[in-house]
């Protein structure tokens, strides 16, 4: 496996190709390595949006988030099933993906606001404290308090 960048925190797999598909339902649909992903075939009737835009997360962030998105909707990919990760059992709807991706995107930009450019740079300290910044709604802007269903 390739070192890891600045790019990302764990480096690409060398299997995954930027043209890799990015949902097992829509085969001839956005490709991993476009920086905004096409719903557009799956999309439930009157949702709002059809796109994942990645430009939203911070670029050490990026390519680990779009892997994560990867196999929701691709939860059988063969670097999944090589590495003997299981992150779903069955293939994840649009909006599963699309939750997913704006909770990361949260998340993302709270490590970069605390000088955390991957999430190779977190340790258990950091994630108590995005957790405790969550509940008291300090994890972003104009945030609200998050019980975190407690």
């Amino acid at each position: 496996m390739p070192e890891p960048t600045a790019e990302s925190s764990s480096g690409p797999p060398s299997s995954i190709s930027p043209h890799d598909f990015i949902h097992d339902a829509i085969p001839d649909g956005s490709r991993f390595g476009d920086e905004a992903w096409d719903y557009q075939a799956i999309r439930p009737a009157g949702h709002p949006t059809r796109w994942v835009r990645f430009s939203r997360i911070p670029a050490g962030y990026r390519y680990d988030v779009k892997l994560y998105a990867l196999l929701q909707g691709r939860p059988h990919h063969p670097v999944a099933v090589d590495a003997g990760v299981s992150i779903r059992r069955d293939v994840g709807t649009m909006d599963a993906v699309l939750d997913v991706v704006d909770r990361l995107a949260v998340l993302t930009a709270w490590g970069q606001s605390k000088g955390l450019a991957t999430f190779k740079d977190w340790n258990e300290k950091h994630a108590d404290d995005f957790l405790t910044d969550l509940r008291s709604g300090k994890h972003r802007e104009g945030g609200s308090p998050n019980a975190l269903g407690h």
